[in-house]
């Protein structure tokens, strides 16, 4: 992608995206498949217990993904110290694939301290001749195209109108089949990247910026614009994957050319890219964003300044009690050079 399509998007992720956005770790779901004795795709459930004691959890099987020992059972069950149980990563009676190693004879425990399991919409074909790392990635790419109710079922909550719950479940599956092998997981991007469920091709593309693939992204200049557009979660983590994959220079490009926008937030958080980003021939504009009615933009701009010249950076808490003095020092200093 060239620096204009770049930079295009990078504005719009400044002001789509918040500055500090929280994004789920990528989980190593391919090492964990390796090292567990069974995985399995089935639905939990979790059976009751006195206050302190051990839970049966039960897993009722539809596919086996990957077995050591050749088995196919139809339900997998094991016990587990009730502190432990709160912790599940899956809620009973969601659907899911299951990570699990063998204790002895019948007896299994999950493959992690934590019940480690991927929420996934069932099975839409038998994955019997593919690789485990295939049939994962299968199962993922299944759940990143479902629509708001499949994920919601699958979570364990049918009937439940939630769309934040949906998304969260797609964002886990499109984190976790990120990482999965690159060549499978850019595969399923693409896939899902042209399905006409918007919040699905959305998820898709976000993954496939993760990836490094960014030539699905000129066609979402004009939907990143658009404040109607309904989808906005989904374009913010598209913007947030651009933020932090675009080259350096990129985003001071786009960071300079939103500096004169009348929205508040969006001028702080071309600021606080130029802070770090800023070279010398910036300095004229930082210094004329000392007199910007928002404290953050003065405060970015004072600390580009001060790292252009070799100068500490300032603390927030010195900063707010010597404003007027720093920014005054700051002016003369530009007017001096």
């Amino acid at each position: 992608m060239n620096m204009r399509w770049y930079s295009a998007l990078i504005l719009l992720a400044l002001a789509a995206a918040p500055s500090h956005a929280f994004t789920p770790p990528t989980q190593d779901i391919a090492r964990l498949a390796s090292s567990a004795d069974q995985v399995v795709m089935g639905t939990l459930s979790v059976g009751d217990a006195l206050p302190g004691q051990p839970r049966d959890i039960v897993i009722h099987v539809d596919q086996v993904l990957a077995s050591r020992d050749g088995n196919a059972p139809r339900e997998l069950a094991f016990r587990r110290p009730a502190s432990v149980n709160t912790d599940l990563s899956i809620r009973p009676g969601a659907h899911g694939v299951f990570f699990l190693k063998r204790l002895s004879g019948a007896a299994w425990e999950p493959a992690t301290d934590s019940l480690p399991a991927l929420v996934t919409v069932a099975a839409t074909a038998d994955l019997a001749t593919a690789s485990v790392d295939e049939r994962i990635v299968q199962a993922l790419q299944d759940t990143l195209a479902a629509d708001d109710a499949a994920l919601n079922a699958a979570a364990g909550l049918p009937g439940r109108a939630d769309p934040g719950l949906a998304e969260v479940t797609r964002r886990a599956a499109r984190r976790a089949l990120e990482g999965m092998p690159p060549g499978l997981a850019l595969t399923a991007f693409e896939r899902v990247a042209a399905s006409s469920l918007q919040p699905a091709r959305l998820a898709a593309i976000a993954g496939l910026v993760h990836l490094g693939d960014f030539s699905a992204l000129p066609g979402l200049v004009g939907p990143m614009r658009d404040p109607s557009m309904p989808e906005r979660e989904g374009l913010r983590e598209i913007a947030r994957e651009l933020s932090s994959a675009a080259p350096v220079e990129a985003r001071r490009v786009a960071a300079l050319a939103l500096v004169p926008s009348h929205d508040a937030r969006i001028r702080e958080s071309a600021l606080e890219v130029l802070r770090d980003q800023a070279t010398a021939e910036d300095a004229g504009l930082l210094r004329a964003c000392l007199s910007d009615a928002e404290r953050g933009v003065r405060f970015n701009a004072v600390q580009a300044l001060a790292r252009l010249q070799g100068a500490p950076q300032y603390g927030v808490a010195y900063y707010g009690a010597n404003e007027a003095a720093l920014l005054a020092q700051w002016r003369e200093a530009g007017a001096a050079r």
